[in-house]
């Protein structure tokens, strides 16, 4: 039997056994059968093992997909142990991905759980061609730019996102994408008033299918705020959206984030993109975000890593409306938001 995602990408769905049943017996229950073959169907490249990596890893894993390959050259690093829970005591050093393997299966026998140690700037076309899912962390934008743009040429979905300290965010590609959404039905005229209904009665919905197209991460990125038109829209943006452009531009020049053991210099250099970046809204930007961005905080992760394996659940699913197209996360003020940015 086969299924088709989106407008390109087709899954291959045969039955569930009785331990794949009894296993993901709630997942069933909540979003039916068919939406967990295409889940158990799906291939899932995730680019980085660091805190992010690892939240998205263990949800994925946990939800049933068919293989999930984790891609990191890196090594880890002290400043990691704290956040990275796959990863044994005594592994500085030590591939994160391939350390991350062993902790990472045991999750979920059924789930195929390989490591990669190929840099993603060396994935080619054909390489990206052989996953339904690209879930790319802790890459500059002009690499996220990259493997958007060859996800978009094999229909492979594309999500990326990262994690700055107490800011984070999520952002995906689906391309043209089908989905099936539960609307409540509205009640008859002459009906039976709502108060007078008894309160164990479920309220009528039905499945409704919808389509939403959206936007390559370059030309979210390419919005000219400076524009007449996007004057209206400035004051309602959140600031997180752009703290993330600065934060991205010091990811891209000196290949980290921010981090505590360099604070000084660290928040010097952020300061001077974030003046010297063109078409950024500088008073969306205060000084303030340069102490609450340093390292991968854990609570961060957990929140951002959720949030990205919902929406690539929801995408291979195909079940309920996907965000479209930023999530933004600021854990100082506790508040998360979604935002359509596109030019």
């Amino acid at each position: 039997m086969k299924t088709q995602l989106g407008s390109m990408v087709t899954f291959e769905s045969g039955d569930i056994t009785e331990e794949e049943a009894a296993l993901y017996d709630r997942q069933i229950r909540l979003w039916g059968l068919d939406a967990q073959k295409r889940l158990r169907s799906a291939r899932v490249l995730l680019i980085h093992m660091g805190g992010l990596g690892a939240e998205v890893a263990k949800n994925l894993i946990l939800a049933g997909v068919k293989s999930l390959t984790m891609l990191d050259p890196n090594p880890v690093t002290s400043s990691e142990a704290s956040c990275q829970f796959f990863v044994p005591a005594g592994q500085i050093g030590a591939n994160r991905a391939e350390v991350s393997v062993e902790r990472a299966q045991r999750l979920n026998p059924m789930v195929s759980v390989t490591a990669e140690k190929t840099p993603s700037t060396e994935l080619t076309e054909e390489q990206v061609a052989r996953y339904d899912v690209l879930v790319a962390t802790g890459c500059p934008d002009s690499e996220l730019t990259r493997l958007n743009a060859l996800c978009r040429r094999r229909g492979v979905l594309f999500l990326a996102g990262d994690v700055y300290g107490f800011y984070g965010f999520m952002f995906a590609d689906l391309g043209r994408h089908e989905f099936a959404e539960e609307v409540p039905v509205l009640a008859r005229p002459g009906g039976e008033p709502a108060q007078k209904r008894p309160r164990t009665e479920q309220p009528e919905s039905r499945t409704v299918k919808r389509t939403l197209q959206f936007t390559p991460l370059e030309d979210a990125l390419g919005v000219d705020w400076n524009a007449e038109d996007r004057r209206k829209t400035l004051r309602r943006t959140s600031d997180v959206y752009f703290i993330m452009r600065v934060l991205q531009a010091f990811r891209a020049e000196e290949g980290r984030r921010p981090l505590a053991t360099s604070a000084d210099t660290d928040a010097a250099r952020l300061l001077a993109l974030r003046d010297s970046l063109k078409g950024l809204p500088t008073d969306k930007v205060g000084d303030a975000f340069t102490s609450r961005c340093l390292g991968e905080l854990s609570p961060a992760c957990a929140v951002v890593g959720g949030v990205l394996a919902q929406e690539v659940i929801k995408a291979v699913s195909q079940k309920d409306k996907p965000l479209s197209n930023f999530f933004l996360f600021d854990g100082y003020n506790s508040e998360g938001v979604v935002e359509t940015i596109a030019a």
